[in-house]
């Protein structure tokens, strides 16, 4: 997809028909505050004439069609596909894309505020992958997957493809279904893996100060 070595931090997300006008805003909020930073979006079952949007230079989409969720209803497909299957996506992305470095995924429905430079240069303290790690006493929101920074290396490679490989054996898509597989796999995972939480950098790092998410606070 992109054919020489990208250093800068590249954001990834994903979006189907209900999300293109969040894409949008998401995307060109981003490159607003970072012109020369690339963005890959990955895009399902949307129209050619819908994409002609997001023709720029440093825009690069990876477009699937005749997408379809065969083991749900439509409902519940439209509703949860993009938020579970879109690291599945990433995964094959990072796994094609090695001269890509450095990824920050967030929602699709995310308005980036201000230059997140102050959140790129986390990975400069050596870190493979930041979370938005949350002491809840729900399992499912102690990993809130709206934001995940992290290097293309092997680490991550191998950590995004068990999430490819564990989702591909669920039967049923439910909310909150990816950040419980996420969250499983850094459980069992985070002692080979070089990780961090934003939650560590709160006092000087205010999230809500830098990307705002259209249905909810980024922090819980």
């Amino acid at each position: 997809m992109i054919s020489k070595r990208i250093d800068s931090v590249v954001l990834y997300c994903a979006f189907n028909g209900p999300y293109l006008e969040y894409a949008k805003e998401l995307i060109s909020s981003f490159l607003y505050h970072h012109p020369s930073h690339y963005v890959i979006a990955t895009s399902v079952n949307c129209s050619s004439k819908d994409l002609k949007i997001f023709k720029n230079k440093n825009i690069m989409l990876d477009v699937k069609t005749k997408v379809w969720n065969k083991k749900g209803n439509e409902e519940e497909y439209f509703k949860c596909f993009m938020s579970q299957y879109r690291f599945c996506y990433l995964s094959q992305l990072m796994d094609s894309n090695h001269n890509i470095k450095q990824i920050i995924s967030l929602d699709a429905d995310s308005i980036v505020l201000r230059s997140l430079q102050p959140y790129f240069n986390l990975l400069k303290k050596h870190h493979d992958i930041i979370f938005n790690l949350n002491r809840h006493r729900r399992k499912c929101n102690r990993i809130i997957a709206n934001i995940i920074l992290f290097r293309n290396n092997k680490n991550t490679r191998k950590f995004f493809k068990i999430y490819r490989t564990r989702y591909a054996k669920i039967g049923k898509m439910d909310w909150f279904t990816d950040q419980l597989i996420l969250y499983d796999i850094w459980q069992e995972n985070k002692s080979n893996v070089a990780w961090s939480s934003f939650r560590r950098y709160k006092k000087r790092l205010h999230m809500d100060d830098y990307i705002r998410h259209i249905s909810r606070r980024l922090h819980v």
